[in-house]
């Protein structure tokens, strides 16, 4: 039987589930959803399509701890999330994956991607699995320049998949 969590642990969840909606939905029209899986709490991110079409959704895995690190820097965050870092477990992932890191005490936000949307300059989509956590700061522009990120990497994608191959009729 899961023991039941402290209500510390249930407002740390909370707050970071709410700082992480926050930063999402800075942008018009993004809405987010709880997703609950043995990989522990899941947001998923859908973005609005503008003139594009096809859904387009970004997964947001939480992690949070009570105290900030002790050097304030990326290394610290990296160390914190490698002991869960979902890529073992769950992956490979059909849709663009970032892993989202907040501290309670401080302002300490950081994210890394799991499942890193990239568009090559031939414009292929690709989604290659991070093997461990490349942590970056978290702030609203850098989540609006992840958004930017999984709206390119789609408009890629989607391109591919409604190209008509020669031959095919």
């Amino acid at each position: 039987m899961a023991k039941a969590p402290t209500t510390q642990q249930r407002l740390m969840r909370e707050r970071a589930r709410a700082l992480a909606t926050i930063l999402l939905t800075n942008r018009d029209g993004v809405t987010v959803q709880d997703v609950e899986g043995d990989g522990g709490l899941l947001l998923m991110a859908t973005l609005p399509p503008a003139e594009a079409r096809g859904l387009r959704q970004l997964g947001v895995s939480l992690r949070y701890a009570l105290a900030p690190s002790p050097t304030g820097r990326a290394d610290h965050a990296n160390k914190v999330l490698q002991a869960g870092w979902p890529v073992p477990r769950h992956g490979p992932f059909p849709f663009p994956l970032v892993q989202f890191f907040f501290t309670m005490h401080g302002e300490e936000a950081w994210y890394s991607w799991v499942a890193e949307p990239v568009v090559t300059a031939g414009g292929d989509a690709l989604l290659p699995l991070r093997d461990r956590p490349d942590c970056h700061p978290l702030t609203a522009k850098s989540a609006g320049e992840l958004l930017d990120r999984v709206d390119a990497w789609y408009d890629a994608h989607y391109r591919r998949l409604a190209a008509v191959p020669t031959g095919v009729s």
